[in-house]
């Protein structure tokens, strides 16, 4: 591979931002009359006003905690350049946001991400690194209602559990149960409503999966049919362990159930969905345990780290890039929006 084509491998990790950084300081290498020009003349991000949504009149306005402002000369709005995006109001540019995307896809702790960001120069308090990691995941919720994951062809699906966690729940003399430490196992033996189930399927070719929790203990075929319904396609060979909830889901859906049990070994297994459970797990047990009622949100980051077929980059250029107000999120959202009651 030549040296060009290594350039052109790692830029693609790269965001618009920093694209544009490169560009620039490859002008100024390449030309002193770029680096003698004034800035106007240097590629710049074409901005909208947030306002008016004009971007005739919008020009460079300083800076504001490090970041480009710009104001609009039609309106008179000021903004910067994260106006309007998941990091609006942030202090922390894109750069570190993007280390925060990076290491919750690899599963690391809050405490561990607070010490790899200080190794880097960025002193961040565990609070506002946990908010931080949970914008990032509500911009993932917002990404899956814009485009559903849906599953198609041969899926493989089963069911993992795991213990109900108050983490982070100060408990008060009415409680319905004491505080136990982490790793601490049920109080009731098999499967009881100490466990949350997870529901997941898996396209066995491409690896595109849905995983959602709904219910404690085992799901009835109500949350089954809830779950899938929309992100199943028609047609689908839906591979089980024949639990009896998936035949009513095959009528609905206009899908072929199969119990793999039933069947000879060979195509019929369900190594896939079981080496998902095992990711799951792993990835669990990483982040020291996750609050029941946060369960959702890490499913769709076991459901974007698993066999991850995008990069950091083009992942965190979808999420920090999208301009939509409806779409930033405040520390409120964290605290209360779809949260996961059962």
């Amino acid at each position: 591979m030549s040296c060009i084509e290594r350039i052109l491998t790692e830029a693609r990790d790269l965001s618009r931002d920093d694209l544009i950084l490169l560009v620039n300081k490859l002008m100024e290498g390449f030309s002193h009359e770029s680096a003698t020009s004034s800035p106007k003349k240097m590629i710049a991000p074409r901005l909208d006003c947030p306002i008016c949504h004009s971007n005739a009149h919008v020009v460079r306005n300083g800076h504001k905690h490090g970041k480009q402002a710009y104001i609009c000369r039609q309106c008179g709005t000021s903004f910067v350049t994260t106006s309007n995006t998941l990091l609006s109001g942030s202090h922390f540019g894109t750069e570190i946001w993007t280390k925060v995307l990076e290491e919750t896809l690899r599963g690391t702790s809050l405490d561990k991400t607070v010490k790899s960001l200080a190794s880097h120069g960025c002193k961040i308090s565990h609070s506002s690194l946990f908010f931080m990691r949970h914008k990032i995941m509500l911009a993932l919720e917002d990404m899956q209602v814009e485009q559903p994951a849906t599953v198609e062809d041969v899926v493989e699906a089963d069911e993992t559990y795991v213990p109900e966690s108050k983490k982070g729940t100060k408990f008060g003399p009415d409680a319905s149960r004491k505080p136990r430490k982490r790793g601490t196992p049920a109080s009731k033996r098999g499967l009881s409503d100490e466990q949350i189930c997870i529901c997941t399927a898996v396209q066995r070719k491409t690896g595109d999966l849905i995983v959602k929790s709904e219910n404690r203990a085992r799901p009835s075929s109500a949350n089954v049919v809830d779950i899938y319904t929309g992100h199943v396609q028609k047609g689908t060979l839906f591979l089980t362990d024949g639990m009896n909830v998936y035949p009513r889901l095959g009528k609905i859906l206009g899908i072929t159930v199969m119990n793999v049990k039933k069947e000879s070994a060979g195509f019929f297994n369900l190594n896939t969905v079981n080496n998902l459970h095992s990711f799951i797990k792993r990835r669990y047990t990483e982040y020291r345990g996750v609050a029941t009622k946060y369960l959702n949100r890490y499913n769709l980051v076991f459901r974007a780290a698993y066999r991850q077929r995008t990069t950091i980059g083009e992942l965190a250029e979808t999420l920090f890039a999208s301009r939509n107000p409806k779409k930033v999120h405040h520390y409120g959202d964290v605290k209360e929006l779809n949260l996961l009651a059962i």
